[in-house]
C-alpha cells in the first residue's frame, strides 16, 4: 500500500493534476512504514533443544537459512533503512509539507500548487516507493521461503506416516 501509494503520489504530481479528495489517503501512506513482527518460538525451542533431532540435512538447512539469513535479512532492512529513512528523511520533508487531517489515514498538502514543483518532495516519495517496494520483495521471498519449507516439512512427515 505504501509503495502504490508513494508511487501514485509522484505521478499525480508530475502530471500537475488537481487535488481529489482520494488523495487523502495517499498523502497519509508517506507517514507509515512497515515493520513484521517475526514470531521464532519455534525456531528458537529447536534451537535450544539442538537441530540433529532433524534428521533431514535439506529441512535443517533450509530452516537455518531462512531464519539465519532470509528473515534477518529484511528485519536489518526494516531497522536500518526503512526506519531511519523514515525519521531522518520521510518524516522532516513531510511535516513541512503535509497537514495530517485524519488519523493516519487522510493527509493533504499545506500548498498543493508547491508541491507541483517540490523536487526534493517528490524525490523524497519516489525514494519512498523504492524502499518501501525494495521491503515488499524481501517480504514475498519469505514468504515463498516459508511455504517451500513448510512443503518439504510436509513431504518429510508424509514419508513418516
Amino acid at each position: 500500500r505504501i509503495t502504490r501509494s508513494s508511487s501514485y503520489i509522484v505521478q499525480e504530481l508530475e502530471a500537475r493534476r488537481a487535488w481529489d479528495d482520494t488523495m487523502a489517503y495517499h498523502y497519509s501512506k508517506l507517514a507509515e512504514h512497515g515493520l513484521a513482527t517475526l514470531n521464532t518460538s519455534a525456531y528458537d525451542n529447536l534451537r535450544s533443544v539442538g537441530f540433529d533431532l532433524i534428521s533431514n540435512d535439506s529441512i535443517r538447512i533450509a530452516l537455518t537459512s531462512l531464519h539465519g539469513i532470509t528473515y534477518n535479512r529484511f528485519v536489518q532492512f526494516e531497522r536500518e533503512l526503512a526506519a531511519d529513512n523514515q525519521s531522518m528523511v520521510i518524516t522532516p520533508v513531510f511535516l513541512k509539507r503535509i497537514r495530517m487531517t485524519g488519523p493516519w489515514n487522510r493527509a493533504e498538502p499545506i500548498d498543493l500548487d508547491r508541491l507541483y514543483d517540490d523536487i526534493e518532495f517528490i524525490e523524497m516519495a519516489r525514494w519512498k516507493a523504492t524502499t518501501m517496494g525494495f521491503l515488499a520483495q524481501l517480504y514475498e521471498g519469505a514468504i515463498i521461503s516459508t511455504s517451500d519449507l513448510m512443503r518439504m516439512i510436509e513431504q518429510e512427515l508424509d514419508k513418516k506416516e
